[in-house]
């Protein structure tokens, strides 16, 4: 499914996989979003966890984050960026683990 809300464009897959982040890891260089385009995307990665996030924020830098993960601790996450703003929403919905929380080992 594709769509778009307010200025987002987005793809919804329910293959247990997103397309685009399979191809990123595949061919990088192509599929890095160009300057100025933002693009998140989550991946559920359930034949082979962990599931990520990757945030790419339009300005060069790509990040690869673990669900439940703390953004806001990264050196570019200053305040006022894109990725201090995504790291305090996600914060704010309950995304991100507590500090020294680890999951328990099965």
């Amino acid at each position: 499914m594709y769509g778009a809300s307010g200025e987002w464009a987005y793809v919804v897959e329910d293959r247990g996989s997103c397309t685009w982040y399979e191809w990123f890891f595949e061919d990088e260089d192509k599929m890095l979003p160009a300057a100025g385009e933002e693009l998140i995307c989550l991946n559920a990665n359930v034949a082979v966890n962990p599931s990520n996030l990757v945030y790419v924020p339009g300005d060069g830098h790509l990040y690869l984050n673990n669900f439940g993960d703390d953004l806001t601790d990264r050196p570019h996450a200053v305040e006022g960026s894109k990725l201090a703003a995504l790291g305090e929403g996600l914060k704010a919905a309950g995304a991100t683990c507590p500090k020294g929380y680890r999951p328990a080992m099965a």
